[in-house]
């Protein structure tokens, strides 16, 4: 029965660390979209403008890539926990907690990454489950889907 909600505990903390950058992003678009429904009075666009959602913050060229990318460690916030992500050699991808090792009996759970030009693109199995995010590159950082950025530990 403390397998089972190990198992839970952990396909919890995977799931959380791959759906947060898509709520972040839902939770963006939304408040964009309450933006650009109340415009401000006498406030016309001029023909040809682009919409005030598509004026985000500009990402830089990507100066992360596949040889530089491996050995960077990231933490990503999923619910209360921190997660430590470690990027190595030949695709693959650790994820770290100290919970782990207490609760399932493992010291992280093993995912892959490929790069395609600024988008970093994770994947990862758990309880027969596949999962995949993307995070895009904007110089040596990572920011989610939603404009947050990924913090690094080094």
């Amino acid at each position: 029965m403390d397998s089972n909600k190990f198992l839970i505990v952990v396909a919890a903390v995977l799931a959380a660390f791959l759906g947060l950058p898509i709520v972040m992003q839902q939770l963006k678009a939304n408040q964009q979209g309450a933006a650009a429904t109340a415009p401000a009075a006498g406030a016309a666009s001029a023909p040809g403008a682009a919409p005030a959602a598509a004026a985000a913050t500009p990402r830089e060229p990507p100066r992360l890539n596949a040889s530089n990318i491996v050995g960077t460690e990231w933490a990503i916030q999923a619910d209360q926990y921190k997660l430590k992500v470690t990027v190595m050699p030949s695709g693959v991808l650790y994820v770290y907690h100290p919970m782990l090792k207490s609760m399932m009996g493992v010291d992280y759970i093993q995912g892959s990454w490929q790069l395609d030009y600024d988008k970093f693109i994770v994947s990862g199995q758990f309880g027969g489950q596949t999962m995949n995010e993307t995070v895009y590159i904007s110089g040596d950082k990572l920011i989610s889907k939603g404009g947050t950025p990924v913090e690094r530990f080094k």
